[in-house]
Formats: C-alpha cells, structure tokens, sequence
C-alpha cells in the first residue's frame, strides 16, 4: 500500500472510532442514569380519552402507545426507553377510558408541541412526532406504571448497546483493511517473484 493509501484508512478509522466509540462513550459516561433529570418534567393530570397501540413505520418498526386525555388536545407517546421500561400488556389493562392519569413530559416537548412558531409549526408539519411529547412518567391512583427511573435505566442499556456494538464495527473495519493490506503485500510479493 501506498503511503497515501494508508493515511486515508487511518483517518477513516479514526472517524469511525469517534463517531461509533467516542461519542457514544461519552454520552455513556456523562448521562449515566440521568439522562432526563426531574426538574425537566412537568405533570399532567387527566382521564384517559383513548390509548393506542401501535408501531412505528419503516424497514425496523418499534412498538409505541399513543395516549390522549380528555382535558387536552396534544397526543402523547410511550415509546423507545420509555415503551421498553413497562409493562405493556399492564397499561392497557390499567388506561381504561375514564381511567385518572399523572404523566410525566418533558416541559420542552410539551411547550414545542403546542407552540405556534413559523419554525415549529413547519417542522411539526413534516416530522410527527414533534407534536408528541414523550413520557417518562405515568400512574394511576393505584399503580405506578413508568418512572423516570426505569425510563433512564433503558437510556444507559441503549447507550452501554451503543458503545459495544461500536467497537464491534471498528475492529470489524480495522480487521478488514488489516486483512486487506496483507492480501495485497502477499499478491505484490507473488508477481514481483522471478520464476527460476
């Protein structure tokens, strides 16, 4: 390989392993279990309008539940760590219509979804779920169905997911240009060989 050659496969690398190992890593470590912090939430009381299941469209579909109160207009989502940290068959047997609800959104989504901003009413317009403040909170009179805790839990899984499958792909990538130097050494040594 030509010293070229080698310097754009060391910088591929290098980008690759910051982008696939260090970021991740990063967020990893700095996030921890805290990835949504309480003094973010808001609370919202209300009765349950209706409660959809669902899943998310394209080529890897998730799981989601779309959940309305009747004392308000905006839909609300249980999905990603958030689906993952319940029980699902336990929340639709617990939101029943008419059933008392406290969730727990993000007061950003929630101000977001309901502002009226040029910008926010365009990107509401193409990306959904814009409109659809997540949440990370949610129970009834009796029963504690999601808390921000085991929503936070499943962000360290996914985030710890991340930073494993990383490292997989870069020494996979690092194996296969190491795998391919060699080949290319082994062939340039063949032809280069005088027959006797």
């Amino acid at each position: 390989m030509k010293k070229k050659e080698i310097k754009i496969i060391v910088v591929f690398i290098s980008l690759f392993s910051v982008f696939f190992i260090a970021l991740p890593y990063w967020v990893w470590k700095e996030e921890g279990n805290i990835a949504v912090k309480e003094e973010e939430l808001v609370e919202i009381r209300g009765h349950v309008d209706s409660l959809i299941e669902a899943t998310t469209a394209g080529r890897h579909s998730e799981p989601i539940m779309y959940l309305t109160l009747k004392e308000y207009q905006t839909t609300f989502r249980i999905a990603n760590n958030s689906y993952g940290a319940i029980n699902p068959s336990q929340v639709v047997s617990q939101l029943r219509n008419e059933a008392k609800v406290e969730l727990k959104v993000k007061d950003s989504e929630l101000q977001r979804s309901t502002s009226s901003s040029t910008l926010d009413n365009i990107l509401n317009f193409f990306l959904k779920w814009r409109k659809q403040p997540q949440v990370y909170g949610l129970q009834t009179k009796d029963h504690t169905l999601l808390s921000l805790e085991e929503a936070n839990v499943q962000e360290n899984e996914h985030n710890f997911e991340n930073v494993k499958w990383g490292i997989v792909l870069v020494l996979l990538v690092t194996g296969r240009f190491v795998w391919a130097a060699i080949s290319e050494k082994k062939n340039k040594d063949v032809i280069t060989t005088p027959k006797r």
